[in-house]
């Protein structure tokens, strides 16, 4: 597990292996690309575990915050940014290349597991949530309420 300081807090990922980033509500839904797509600009969805068949539920941790899909091989992502005032409620999470430019932080998350809750390093006032239908749908990003299940999350370490 790696603990990287932000502005707010800590953010930890487990670094070594496959993990599923799953929902804390119903732990057998997970965040997944959608229909095991291999494309950029595919949707991160809620769906059932069982995606962990075919890899489009199983991430991994690359350096900066980054996480990979073991299917696709790229990353979680937000691709829509202001940089002035962050992202937009709405914005949808999706899969696109590696990018280690620097300006780059759509693709960097920090994880806090004492609430569960996933921001985008750039915004941190902005968390993961799950679909309209709780725990199912398209992962957006929406403002962090605490306590709202749709933003809690668990990382499973997966065995190797």
């Amino acid at each position: 597990m790696i603990i990287t300081h932000t502005a707010m807090a800590q953010s930890q990922w487990l670094t070594n292996g496959t993990f599923l980033i799953a929902s804390r509500t119903n732990g057998n839904q997970a965040l997944a690309v959608q229909d095991g797509r291999l494309t950029t600009g595919a949707s991160i969805v809620v769906t059932n575990t069982q995606s962990t068949q075919d890899g489009a539920a199983i991430w991994s941790y690359h350096f900066d915050n980054m996480l990979i899909n073991k299917r696709s091989g790229l990353a979680l992502s937000v691709r829509r940014i202001n940089f002035i005032s962050g992202v937009s409620p709405g914005t949808k999470v999706v899969q696109e290349q590696i990018n280690t430019n620097p300006t780059g932080m759509v693709q960097e998350w920090n994880y806090f597991a004492a609430t569960g809750q996933i921001h985008p390093s750039f915004a941190g006032d902005s968390c993961i949530t799950a679909g309209s239908q709780l725990n199912r749908g398209v992962a957006t990003i929406e403002r962090c309420v605490a306590g709202r299940v749709e933003q809690s999350w668990t990382v499973v370490a997966l065995p190797s």
